[in-house]
């Protein structure tokens, strides 16, 4: 007599064999694993997120995701990926641990209680005094390897560093146009004394990062999207390992229009305020909980203000003027006359001591606390695009490459390599990519190192060296100029400029001082009229006057101004075509105005005395 067995319904077994696969699947899309590639050349420790569109997305152990496409990894491994992303339909797959928060809305900024700063200083003195600059100790000395890259379209947007967290923030976009409408932000955290990533996060959109808060936590962005008034909205991202939380988001300059509402710069002052500069220059401190703007002062469009070492000063340029604003009283304290610096970015030294513009052609530096200039220097043929770097209280790094000596006022160096560089602790910080291919890394170095200390010693014992200096006789040609009844009244007020530099004028000079002017082409350009939306265009003639050092038939420096000018000022009752056609003839004016260097050093063809190559292994 047979017992009856009791036969589970078929279903049941499936749905029961069903839900234990799945499980297994979630427990392996869970875990870390090794991926590789169809070569099998390339392997990966990296855990499974998601397969969408033939692409594989596997975030690694530091919190970065990767894509791969699907029929680029190994056959065993497209067989599991597909797996996995069937296991997203399981029906029975556990509730996350934290739902996706939505975004904030933007906040209101009512202007109604802010106040108007005046550029008029409580003295007429220049007396500024900048606290010491904090210590920054426990640093790593070795660099900090970062994730590569994800993508071939990704590309390195800010570093910003906190000297209190003693972290960095760095900020990538992707906008890869295989994929239109996938444009999206990662941000690498990392600790920099223990010298690793704490975290990456991703968020949809272009952003970059524009400082990092003392609790190491949350980073202020500024959207950065192509075109005019796409730069015009600022955030604050609260961080948590691969997580990013929106804690506030707003449009500084919702009262203005096109590129004047953009966001020029921006930094943190604490964890309560913030401060900003719109690409008309409209400078504003916020309180940030709740939001509301404090004060605003008008400066120079398109001026990088510099922020002290201990927070409490922001200096800044008119365009007439150099100015220093005390953040926390909202008044200027410091005001004086300068000349005409176009695209100003000001930076005090790591102590405070020392205060620099560089603008487009010309390096300036001043006495903190004295408001004294000390240097008033030419970098002919460097781009510097607003980035000044002290590396010490003797040297700044113009253009993120290029590293100039105060005293000796010369190119020393070239570093290249890297992408971004800031200063932190005595270093210079460089970051440093590979692309996709392999991690990239953040790199400490003091700069300038022994051999560029060296290669300026051995350089300045030549006899020829500074073929302009104090002391040395210039010969001067204005034969070239058009218009013989202008070249004495040129020649005059260049004799006068060189004399004051402590060189002689005469026919035996080792080096010549050449004027001349050069007619252009006719072409189309635009201005935009303060308080009205769009641009008109003209047509106007070039001129363009020129002066230029040449030693033994090389040119040492030049500068070169042209008649079109960047920004223009009407008479009442007059036209812009009226005004256009007046300046279509050569400058000459502009030769009285004009500021020679006071040394210049042997033209070599070679920018500056040798290189150095930033690798993830350091500076080479």
């Amino acid at each position: 007599m047979h017992r009856p067995t009791a036969r589970r319904p078929r279903g049941v077994a499936a749905l029961a064999l069903g839900v234990l696969l799945l499980g297994l699947n979630a427990a392996v899309a869970a875990d870390l694993r090794t991926w590789s590639d169809a070569t099998g050349k390339f392997t990966i420790k990296a855990k499974f997120v998601s397969l969408n569109d033939g692409k594989v997305t596997l975030e690694q152990e530091d919190g970065s995701k990767v894509e791969i496409e699907l029929t680029k990894l190994s056959a065993a491994d497209q067989k599991l990926a597909t797996d996995l992303a069937k296991g997203d339909d399981n029906p029975f797959k556990p509730k996350s641990g934290s739902a996706a928060q939505a975004e904030p809305a933007l906040a209101a900024v009512d202007w109604s209680g802010a106040r108007t700063v005046e550029l008029t200083p409580a003295q007429s003195e220049w007396k500024v005094s900048v606290g010491a600059t904090p210590s920054v100790e426990g640093l790593v000395q070795q660099p900090v390897r970062l994730p590569p890259k994800g993508n071939f379209f990704e590309h390195a947007k800010g570093l910003v560093l906190n000297p209190v967290c003693k972290r960095a923030a760095l900020g990538y976009t992707l906008n890869d146009p295989r994929q239109k409408g996938n444009s999206r932000t990662r941000v690498v955290l990392c600790d920099l004394t223990a010298g690793k990533v704490l975290g990456t996060a991703t968020a949809p959109g272009h952003f970059a990062p524009v400082a990092l808060s003392d609790d190491g936590n949350r980073v202020l962005v500024r959207r950065d999207e192509f075109g005019h008034s796409n730069q015009d909205r600022l955030e604050v991202w609260k961080l948590d390992g691969a997580n990013v939380t929106k804690t506030l988001r707003w449009v500084p300059y919702d009262d203005l229009h096109g590129g004047e509402r953009d966001v020029k710069w921006a930094t943190f002052l604490d964890d309560q305020r913030a401060v900003s500069v719109s690409g008309s220059g409209k400078l504003v401190v916020w309180q940030l909980e709740p939001l509301k703007p404090l004060y605003s002062l008008l400066i120079q469009g398109n001026c990088i203000p510099g922020l002290s070492p201990d927070r409490n000063f922001l200096a800044f340029a008119t365009g007439h003027d150099v100015g220093v604003l005390d953040v926390g009283a909202g008044r200027v304290v410091a005001l004086q006359a300068t000349p005409d610096m176009q695209f100003p970015a000001l930076a005090f030294s790591p102590s405070g001591k020392k205060l620099a513009c560089a603008a487009f052609d010309k390096l300036y530096v001043w006495d903190t606390a004295t408001g004294k200039q000390e240097r008033e220097s030419g970098y002919y043929g460097l781009h510097v695009g607003g980035q000044a770097v002290w590396t010490d209280d003797d040297h700044i790094l113009l253009g993120n490459r290029t590293l100039f000596d105060l005293e000796t006022q010369v190119k020393v160096w070239d570093y290249h390599g890297h992408e971004l560089v800031q200063y932190l602790g005595g270093k210079c910080w460089f970051e440093v990519s590979q692309g996709e291919r392999a991690p990239g890394a953040l790199v400490p170095a003091t700069v300038p190192q022994a051999n560029v200390t060296a290669a300026l010693k051995k350089a300045m014992a030549e006899p020829d060296f500074f073929v302009l200096k104090p002391g040395t006789t210039v010969a001067i040609d204005v034969s070239p100029l058009p218009d013989t009844d202008q070249r004495e009244k040129v020649r005059a007020a260049l004799v006068e400029k060189l004399q004051a530099n402590g060189c002689q004028v005469g026919e035996s000079g080792t080096i010549t001082l050449t004027a001349l002017t050069e007619v252009g082409k006719e072409r189309e350009v635009s201005y935009h009229t303060f308080g009205r939306i769009g641009m008109k265009s003209y047509k106007v003639k070039e001129h363009f006057s020129r002066v230029k050092f040449v030693y033994q038939g090389k040119s040492a420096w030049e500068t070169t101004a042209g008649n079109v000018p960047f920004f223009v000022h009407l008479k009442e009752g007059q036209t812009m075509e009226q005004y256009l056609k007046e300046h279509e003839k050569p400058n000459y004016d502009w030769f009285t105005k004009v500021a020679l260097p006071k040394l210049l050093t042997k033209p070599t063809g070679r920018p500056t005395l040798g290189s150095s190559q930033v690798t993830t292994a350091g500076v080479r």
